[in-house]
Parts: structure tokens; sequence; C-alpha cells
């Protein structure tokens, strides 16, 4: 019998736990370091070596499962730069939005929205390339427009110019915000499957798009349309969704995932400073702590829940990619 830990199959397995990758792009990987692997063990057999022998040298000189999966990681990883402008896409289509002041325009938000709600839902057909993630969080919006309106008017009674939110306000936020929670977990899932960072990339507009409503509702400014009141902020947004677009990009040309990692977390913390530099002073400490708190909270939880889910199906299901016979031929 071989030794335990040495069954090509569970190598595998543990080299594609770590990897990351579209599941295209690893079902090719992995189908390719099996066909390395039998070759090695064929030839190993060839010269004189016992099965069970010939499988520990391969596996071995193969290398451990997180580092070869971190080398073909950063070796597959990069998106071309086709793939980073059309992740930067969806943050300069709602940039435009705030700056020429369009989404007040029911018109212009239903288009711009909707374009990207078909743009999402075509690269979620194709497998869900590297750039959907970004337009996800916007495709999400409209099922979260309850929760944000809450918080829109609970940051009202914090303001300077504090006023009671509306009764409805508050009958709205008991439903809306466990639906709000639901949504997000639901979709994050799926997401948070392939890797947490995609779920993190995937929720980034959130944290802009709440900050901008808590400077507004601190501000006590009404929310109704058409109202001239509330651009007053569009311009702070609007740069807000540049740096994201930025930031999409750089994420999607990057190799090295703890770089990807370092632009989602530098990104997060420009939008705080955005929001902080926009918040009234003497709201800071409510207001800017709020918003502190919703960051670092949508921030950590792809990773809380990825943490939290069962191990990916096991590789060994797929009986093409890994014949269980493997180690029984000799």
């Amino acid at each position: 019998m071989p030794a335990p830990g040495i069954d090509p199959g569970i190598y595998l397995q543990a080299v594609r736990r770590h990897l990351r990758l579209p599941p295209d792009a690893e079902l090719h990987i992995l189908r390719e370091l099996r066909s390395h692997l039998q070759e090695r063990i064929q030839e190993l057999q060839a010269s004189g070596r016992s099965h069970e022998e010939a499988v520990l040298a391969s596996v071995r000189a193969m290398g451990q499962p997180r580092q070869v999966a971190k080398e073909l990681y950063e070796a597959h990883s990069q998106g071309s730069w086709f793939d980073a402008a059309i992740a930067a896409g969806p943050h300069l289509a709602v940039a435009l939005l705030f700056a020429f002041h369009g989404w007040q325009s029911y018109f212009w938000l239903a288009l711009t929205l909707g374009g990207i709600v078909l743009l999402t839902l075509f690269g979620w057909s194709k497998g869900r390339p590297i750039w959907v993630y970004p337009m996800i969080g916007y495709s999400i919006l409209p099922l979260l427009v309850p929760g944000l309106l809450s918080l829109f008017f609970i940051s009202r009674s914090l303001g300077p110019q504090a006023a009671a939110p509306p009764a409805w306000s508050w009958a709205l936020l008991v439903p809306a915000l466990p639906f709000t929670i639901w949504a997000l977990a639901s979709i994050s899932i799926r997401v948070i499957q392939r890797d947490w960072i995609f779920g993190t990339l995937m929720l980034l507009p959130l944290p802009a798009i709440t900050s901008w409503l808590l400077v507004l509702g601190s501000r006590g400014l009404p929310f109704e349309f058409p109202n001239p009141q509330l651009l007053q902020a569009d311009g702070g947004i609007a740069m807000t969704l540049l740096a994201l677009a930025f930031a999409s990009g750089c994420f999607v040309r990057l190799r090295q995932r703890r770089m990807k990692v370092g632009v989602l977390l530098v990104t997060a913390t420009a939008i705080w400073l955005v929001a902080a530099q926009a918040s009234p002073q003497d709201i800071s400490r409510w207001g800017l702590g709020l918003v502190a708190l919703l960051l670092l909270g949508l921030l950590l939880s792809p990773a809380l829940l990825e943490s939290s889910l069962a191990e990916r199906v096991p590789v060994e299901e797929d009986e093409d990619l890994w014949p269980k016979r493997l180690l029984r031929r000799g």
C-alpha cells in the first residue's frame, strides 16, 4: 500500500484547494499536472521502482501543494488589459452619472444600471470571468435600496440638523435590514466559493454608496427627487468611484494575491477618508465611526463567510480528472 498522503488524487486536490482560479482554468491546469504525474510515475516504474516508490518520488518532486498552487496562481491570475478596462467600466459609468448629476434622472439611472445588469448576467453565464465581479456590486443595489434608505434616515438623526426619521422609515428598517443581509449573504456565498477576495471586490461599491448616503443624511437633506440640495456631494462620490475604477483595473492586472488584497485595503481606506473629509465635524464621532464599522464589516464578511463554508466539492468526484484507480495500477 502507498504511504499516507501520497495519493496523486489527494495531492492534486490539495493543489486545487489553494489555486482559486476560474473553474475552466483549474481543470485545464490540473489535467496537465495529472498527465505529468502519470508520465513521471510510469518512467520511474520503467526504471525499476515499485509503484508506491514511483508515486512517492513523483509527488515529492512536484513540491508542497500550497507553493505549487501559489506559483500557478501567479502565472495564470493576471487578466488582460481588456479585462481590466471592462472591470473598471461600471465604476466609470456610475462616476459619470454622479459627475453630471444624472442619477436624479430615472432614464439615465435605469439605462446605466440596466446596462450593468445585462453585462453581469452575460459574464455570469460565461463562467464568471474576473471582470464580472465589480459589476455584481452594482447589479445587487436594487435589492438593497430599502436597507440603504433606512441608513440614510437614521444618519439624519445623528447630524447637526438632527431630524427625527419618519415613522415609516423605522417600520421599513425591521424587514429591510434582514432582507439586505440575506440578499448579500446569498450572492456573496456563490462568489466566495471561488475566492473571498472576489467577494470584497464585489462589495466595494457599497461602502462608497453607503458613505454618500450617510453624509447626505447627516446634513439633514431631504431625500426626494428632484432635489438640487442632494447634488452637493456628487463631486466627492464621483472621485471615489474613479478611485474604485483604478483599483479594479489594478486588481485585474496584478499577479500576486497579497498585492490584490493590498489594493482592496487601500481603496477602502480612501473611501473612508473621502467620507471623513465630507462629513460635518460635529458628527465625526458617530457618523465616521459608523462608516468605519460598515467598511470593516463589509471587508471582513467575505473572509469570515469563506471560513464558515464547507470544503469545496472533492475533485476526486470528477472521474475523468481523478480516476480512483490511479494508484491501483502496476
